[in-house]
């Protein structure tokens, strides 16, 4: 019975093993895919932002921003891609943290350039007053979806952390919590004998 129950536990982890396996291998596509398509983002920023640098003279900073957010985004990319063979000389995270922080604030301090000027004029003949717009476009579109992923994510995140608190509070709990201990109560039987105790 006992090399039956350690036969089962065995197959048990074994299947559990397979199943990770299976679903590493589906994530590795999509994790190549997502690779890939955010490096062509950055790589789209950085161009975009490269050919019309000096085509907003009404905030001049909003090239800048992209130009910038695109080469740390590439950076990300790039030691995420070598971080196996990064790892055996030098400590990865600390830089990935940085790198990433560095990315939060330029992408704050590039909203503040981008929404500021809400709808500049977009015909280059208004002088100070313009800015490309297929720049523009660009920044705000890709600004106003991060914003929006970020939104998402913590509203999802938020969502679950409030379904764990109630579920705590309000969910079925052990019933071996609930019981307590057992009191023996002593059941009345007829006058001269003895209670029974069960």
């Amino acid at each position: 019975m006992a090399e039956q129950n350690i036969t089962n536990e065995d197959s048990k982890r074994s299947n559990k093993n397979t199943r990770f396996k299976q679903l590493k291998e589906k994530f590795q596509g999509s994790l190549k895919f997502s690779f890939v398509f955010f490096s062509l983002i950055h790589l789209a920023t950085i161009v975009i932002a490269a050919v019309y640098y000096d085509k907003c003279p009404v905030e001049p900073d909003i090239p800048k921003y992209l130009l910038c957010l695109g080469i740390l985004g590439m950076v990300t990319k790039l030691i995420s891609l070598f971080k196996n063979f990064l790892i055996k000389h030098i400590s990865v995270s600390p830089i990935l943290s940085f790198i990433l922080t560095g990315e939060l604030t330029v992408l704050i301090v590039g909203s503040y350039y981008v929404y500021r000027e809400y709808e500049p004029n977009y015909d280059p003949d208004s002088g100070e007053l313009y800015c490309n717009k297929t720049l523009y476009l660009f920044a705000f579109i890709y600004m106003t979806i991060i914003y929006s992923l970020i939104f998402l994510i913590i509203t999802i995140v938020g969502c679950f952390v409030l379904s764990l608190v109630l579920l705590d509070k309000y969910g079925p709990h052990d019933i071996e919590e609930d019981v307590g201990e057992m009191v023996e109560i002593p059941i009345p039987t007829e006058p001269g004998t003895d209670a029974i105790k069960q």
